[in-house]
Parts: structure tokens; C-alpha cells; sequence
């Protein structure tokens, strides 16, 4: 009789399988899920209406390499150590998601259209199939198969899709990890002029920014064929599926501050507020959470679904409780900038967004969702409690995560090409290498 039960019991579910759809440059409320009265995002809206909303995700940064460097490893900037768009990526002694998952039997595939991505930044650690941006940024090195950004435009998404997906048929008998980093969304308005580099994203929308709304309509439109066609893909199961975006963009809603019409300088929350869901069968119903969580907390959370061991230390803090409707106690969060001779630093706590710089100049005390413009609205003044409270947490932040030195390649420099990307701002003439 119990061998007879053994053999009529259905048999235990495997690991899931795990996509992590990451649209470049995505503002959380340019979303229709998080209230944008306008239908530029409604394929992606539909699928996040089945799954588990996060209202309130935040980047660690507002560049790309230091928040999927974060993505990737549950780790904070500071330990990350990326500062320096030329040389700076990923250090060698942090464990990946993807070695994780490998290691636990998935088959791993990326691509990417951001070359702040490419394998010799070490993103392509633990995957089984890997590929890069073949168009680089002109300051980047280049191999015979890569072009300049300045001649050629970024891959499109439908090409970054496919890539995994020819990896995932590949691969239909054991669970599949797929990443993939579309671009469509940053190169809104990439033109000398401010127009579209890209003529496919012209003409939903005619508002300011409208550029911006057509590329999210794009990108949604994409990335839902995208998963449509993933469903079909021979073994795969619709374990888990990741929306989300590295960072924001400004899109000048900082009228009075410099620089507010893109991201990497500022760290308000047009750059740091992202979309994040969640969807698929490791889901039980669908919700929103209100607390706030972080691009670090989706590694600890996609190991936990898988049943795989923890990276080691990390930063973040698995979500699972959440997906299952238990509530958390909210926490800070940290986010800093190190791009293009910027040094900020950021403080997300309670209702407030407190900015200062590495050395604990006091900035400004920004209401957390309210408008943020600047010495305008900054609120030390009326607030000079929350503001000391500020200080307080960023000291402690500044202690528990110290900035680490990121190994930077020794290899000399061109005089010639030392001089063009002093030039551009890449390089400080007083480095040696």
C-alpha cells in the first residue's frame, strides 16, 4: 500500500524558470501600473494586473553599470566600487545571480543592447550563453565585430530577444535563467536636435516628451511579444517572470537643477523610482506592495524561489514573504553616483529623500514622493529634524558600506586616445592609466 501511494504522488515541481525583462532608463510612473493616464504601456500593464506590483522599487543608482552591478549581485555601490565609465566593472571576487543558478543546474542566457553591459565588464559571469551589444559607445575598446554608436545605432530590442530566445530552445531540458537589457526607452531623443534616433519610435504620441511615451510604447509592445512567444519555447514553464528598469530618467522634471533632463547626475526620484513586478506560476495571486524595496533585494528573492543557496553576504532581502501577501517592516535604502565627476549620495527613509555628497555636505531634504526642484523645495530649513536624521542615517550607511578601490586594468593608454577621452571628460589628465 505505500509503495502504491509513492507512485500515485504527483511529483515535486522543479526550480522555475526565471526571465528578467530590464528596460533601460524606465520611469516607474510612466507606467500605466503606476498611474500614467496614457495607454503608452498597456501590453505590459496587463501582465503586471496578473502578478505581484512593487509600487515602491528603488535603484541603487542612476547609471546603469554601478544598479545592475547591484541587479546582479545583491551588493550595494559601495562595494561594488564602480566609478569610472572607461574601466570599472564588476569585481572578480563578488558571486553572481547567474554563476548562483548555474551552479544550481539552470542553463543561464543573456544579452544585452547596452554595451555598459558587455562581457569586459565581467556581466557575462555565469552564463552559459552571453551576448553583447555589438555597437559600443565611442570611448569603449572595440573588437573587429563592433561598431561606434556615433555611426550605428544600439541594437534593437527584437534582436535582443531573440538571442535568449534561441538559447532557451536550446536548453528545454533543464530550467532556464534568461536576462535580457533592452535600450529602446533610452534612446528616446538621442539626435543632434533632440529628435529620434530612431525613426520605428516615432509618432504615438505628439505631448512634450512624447518621444519618451512612444519608446515605452515600443518597448511594451516588444517585450510583450517577447513573452508571448518565451510561453511557446519548448520546455519552458512561466516560473517567474522580472519586470524592471536599471533607472529612470529626468526628463526635466527638475526644472530649477541642472541636468535634470536625463540620469547619472541627479539621484532624485525620476531616476530612482523603478518599475518592479513579478508574475508566473511561483506567484499566488495578484497584489500590490506598498512597502518600499530595492533592485538589490531580486537576487536573494529569485534565489529563494529557486532553492538556491545565498550568495554569500549580501545587501538586499528576499520578497518572497511579500509575493505571499505577508507585510514587512520598511526599511531605508541607499543610493549614490560616481559619473562623470559627480559625487552624490542619497538617503531614502520614512518620508524623505536626503542628498549630500561623499564628504557629508549637507545637500537638500527632499519630500520622498512630493516634488522634487532643487534648493525650491528642499525642506532643511522647515525640517531640520528629519534633515539631522538624515545625517545620522548616511553616516551610518558611510560605515557600513565604505567605498572599495575597483580594479582598473593597467594597461597604458595611447597618447592619442589618452588625450581624446581627457577631451570628452573620461579620464582625469592625472591618472596614469
Amino acid at each position: 500500500m505505500l509503495m502504491g501511494c509513492t507512485r500515485g504522488s504527483p511529483p515535486e515541481p522543479g526550480p522555475p524558470d526565471i526571465a528578467i525583462v530590464l528596460i533601460d532608463t524606465l520611469r516607474a510612473d510612466r507606467l500605466g501600473a503606476w498611474g500614467w493616464p496614457r495607454e503608452s504601456s498597456a501590453p505590459l500593464d496587463r501582465r503586471i494586473e496578473g502578478g505581484v506590483r512593487f509600487a515602491r522599487a528603488w535603484a541603487p543608482s542612476s547609471w546603469t553599470r554601478p544598479s545592475v552591478g547591484s541587479l546582479f549581485t545583491g551588493r550595494l555601490p559601495p562595494t561594488l566600487g564602480i566609478t569610472d565609465e572607461l574601466s570599472h566593472g564588476l569585481p572578480d571576487e563578488l558571486p553572481t545571480l547567474a554563476e548562483a543558478l548555474k551552479a544550481h543546474g539552470y542553463a543561464t542566457c543573456g544579452a544585452t543592447a547596452n554595451p555598459n553591459l558587455n562581457a569586459q565588464f565581467g556581466f557575462d559571469r555565469g552564463f552559459t550563453e552571453y551576448t553583447d551589444s555589438t555597437v559600443v559607445f565611442p570611448w569603449m575598446e572595440q573588437s573587429e565585430a563592433q561598431t561606434d554608436h556615433s555611426a550605428e545605432r544600439l541594437p534593437a530590442g527584437p534582436a535582443v530577444y531573440d538571442a535568449v530566445l534561441r538559447c532557451a530552445a536550446g536548453h528545454a531540458d533543464q530550467p532556464v535563467m534568461l536576462f535580457v537589457d533592452v535600450m529602446e526607452v533610452h534612446e528616446y531623443a538621442r539626435g543632434p536636435d533632440n529628435d529620434l534616433t530612431r525613426p520605428d519610435l516615432r509618432g504615438h504620441h505628439g505631448a512634450p516628451f512624447g518621444e519618451y511615451d512612444d519608446a515605452v510604447q515600443t518597448a511594451a509592445e516588444q517585450a510583450d511579444d517577447f513573452l508571448r512567444r518565451l510561453s511557446d519555447t519548448p520546455g519552458w514553464d512561466d516560473g517567474v517572470t522580472v519586470l524592471l528598469s536599471d533607472h529612470g530618467e529626468g526628463l526635466d522634471s527638475h526644472p530649477s537643477t541642472p541636468g535634470s533632463g536625463d540620469h547619472g547626475s541627479l539621484l532624485y526620484r525620476s531616476t530612482l523610482h523603478v518599475p518592479l513586478a513579478m508574475w508566473g506560476k511561483a506567484m499566488e495571486k495578484p497584489r500590490t506592495v506598498l512597502t518600499d524595496v530595492g533592485l538589490i533585494d531580486v537576487p536573494p528573492t529569485l534565489l529563494a524561489l529557486a532553492g538556491a543557496p545565498a550568495l554569500g553576504p549580501m545587501d538586499g532581502m528576499s520578497l518572497v514573504p511579500h509575493l505571499g501577501g505577508t507585510r514587512t517592516v520598511g526599511r531605508e535604502y541607499g543610493a549614490w553616483t560616481r559619473f562623470r565627476g559627480v559625487d552624490r549620495d542619497a538617503v531614502l527613509f520614512d518620508d524623505w529623500l536626503y542628498l549630500t555628497d561623499s564628504v557629508g555636505g549637507a545637500i537638500e531634504l527632499q519630500p520622498r514622493m512630493g516634488e522634487q526642484d532643487g534648493e525650491r523645495t528642499d525642506q532643511r530649513g522647515r525640517r531640520s529634524k528629519a534633515a539631522a536624521e538624515g545625517a545620522e542615517r548616511w553616516v551610518a550607511l558611510q560605515h557600513a558600506h565604505p567605498w572599495r578601490a575597483a580594479a582598473v586594468g593597467s594597461d597604458t593608454l595611447e597618447p592619442a586616445t589618452r588625450t581624446q577621452l581627457e577631451q570628452l571628460g573620461y579620464v582625469d589628465p592625472g591618472t596614469a592609466h
